[in-house]
């Protein structure tokens, strides 16, 4: 299993693997993600979507209210959605990376 950079791997230990992949997929690459304070806001019914509710309520009571810094995990969601079945093709386009760098990242993994 591809070790996660970052603060995911520090979600991924709060609230699961799938909890840090969803994030990864929806904020990799943001530099200030604003966590919800609360899950009874807007923002924070949106993260209970994307990660289920008892993950966001982790999420939360340990980064709420502060702005991370999200990395891409390119290789990790490589492998993720790849277990999901999406074509080489299909994940490229999601990750907006090559077709030759999304096979190098499903062949060797990290």
């Amino acid at each position: 299993m591809t070790t996660l950079p970052g603060v995911l791997s520090e979600i991924e230990a709060l609230a699961g693997r799938g909890a840090a992949l969803g994030i990864a997929l929806a904020h990799g690459g943001d530099d200030g993600w604003d966590v919800p304070r609360a899950l009874d806001t807007p923002p924070g019914q949106a993260l209970a979507g994307l990660v289920g509710a008892e993950a966001a309520a982790a999420i939360v009571g340990r980064f709420g209210g502060g702005a991370i810094a999200v990395p891409l995990a390119r290789r990790a969601l490589v492998r993720h959605l790849a277990a999901q079945g999406m074509s080489t093709a299909e994940i490229a386009r999601r990750l907006a990376i090559t077709r030759r760098t999304a096979r190098r990242y499903r062949r060797h993994g990290a």
